[in-house]
């Protein structure tokens, strides 16, 4: 792609993200023979075709408290995470296969917050959970899942699209956005649609081979 098409093609993404207020990547995008910074290509696209008026990022100063299921006899299997804000509890991720039922502490450590305080992103070991705590919503962001009993898919999950960039300030983390951000009550409806449509497709591109 050369340094035109990527302007009117990513460049166009780029400017709408950052016009709805969210924060560009730092990582350089290669554009024919050069790099150029996100920032760089949505500059060049709005000089084209000038935005409207750039809203701003909606912060937060809501404070979520996660904490791991308890359970008398784990054995060795996966814990969910209770979740609380001032009085309220969400059952979103009760259920789900969080931590290890040894690692306790991967609640302190495997949890981290947007430069904005907007999203949790928790790092399980099956799945990357975002947590939208402005909007209370949830997204998946990275997921491994069973296909069938010899098979595991791990990816990013693709729907939509939408897309966002998180990164945290205070340490290296940060990760993409591909799917969407659902209500708590709909998203394992949404989620578990998800995954079936995924394997059919695997299936089929298995026949094909």
């Amino acid at each position: 792609m050369d340094e035109e098409q990527a302007i009117f093609i990513i460049g166009k993404q780029l400017s709408a993200l950052r016009n709805s207020g969210e924060d560009l990547s730092e990582e350089l995008i290669k554009v024919g023979n050069s790099w150029i910074s996100p920032n760089e290509l949505a500059d060049e696209y709005d000089k084209h075709f000038p935005p409207g008026p750039r809203r701003h990022k909606q912060v937060t100063d809501r404070v979520f408290e996660y904490s791991v299921v308890p359970s008398r006899d784990c054995r060795g299997e996966l814990m969910g995470l209770y979740i609380q804000y001032q009085g309220q509890s969400f059952d979103v991720l009760e259920k789900a296969e969080v931590f290890p039922c040894n690692g306790r502490e991967d609640v302190k450590t495997q949890i981290w917050t947007s430069k904005c305080n907007r999203y949790d992103v928790i790092e399980g070991r099956l799945y990357t959970f975002v947590i939208d705590k402005l909007e209370e919503k949830i997204s998946m962001a990275k997921a491994s899942f069973r296909v069938d009993d010899m098979t595991f898919c791990e990816e990013i999950p693709i729907a939509g699209k939408d897309r966002l960039w998180i990164s945290d300030e205070k340490s290296d983390h940060s990760c993409r956005v591909y799917f969407p951000f659902f209500t708590f009550d709909k998203f394992w409806p949404a989620w578990n649609g998800y995954v079936e449509l995924r394997k059919k497709q695997i299936d089929e591109l298995r026949v094909q081979d």
